[in-house]
């Protein structure tokens, strides 16, 4: 069992284990990414807009508006659950920073996926398959 996805999303103190993750991560992009470009879609059916008149600012900026209100959670989430993977390996939450680091961040984010979390309670909480054994 894998701990459900869509606990503990803002949350930076808890665990998640890697199926979790990837699973949660997976999810979350195939809602939002289709809806930003279902609004980028509709955006364009009202044609072509000039930027320097009043309707073309009022439309790019109610468009940036709206995609912005969907990437800030988005970021807030994928920040949080990459800190929860952290903390299931017992490593420091801050190592998170190295993800836009070229080269370093596409190897610490392999580690997110592929490296086997402590076993047993450590100092960020409980195991989360432990957690979840012990329901069913």
């Amino acid at each position: 069992m894998s701990k459900p996805i869509f606990d503990d999303l803002f949350s930076f103190s808890v665990r998640r284990n890697r199926l979790s993750y990837f699973l949660q991560i997976l999810v979350i992009s195939l809602i939002l990414f289709p809806a930003i470009g279902v609004l980028v879609a509709a955006a364009s059916l009202f044609g072509p807009t000039d930027p320097h008149t009043a309707r073309g600012i009022a439309q790019e900026g109610i468009l940036g508006l709206i995609i912005l209100v969907l990437i800030i959670p988005y970021v807030i989430i994928r920040l949080a659950s990459s800190v929860q993977r952290c903390h299931d390996c017992e490593w420091t939450g801050w190592l998170v920073l190295l993800l836009p680091v070229p080269g370093v961040g596409f190897i610490f984010a392999l580690l997110l996926l592929f490296v086997r979390g402590t076993s047993g309670p450590n100092r960020f909480g409980a195991d989360p398959l432990q957690d979840l054994s012990a329901v069913f």
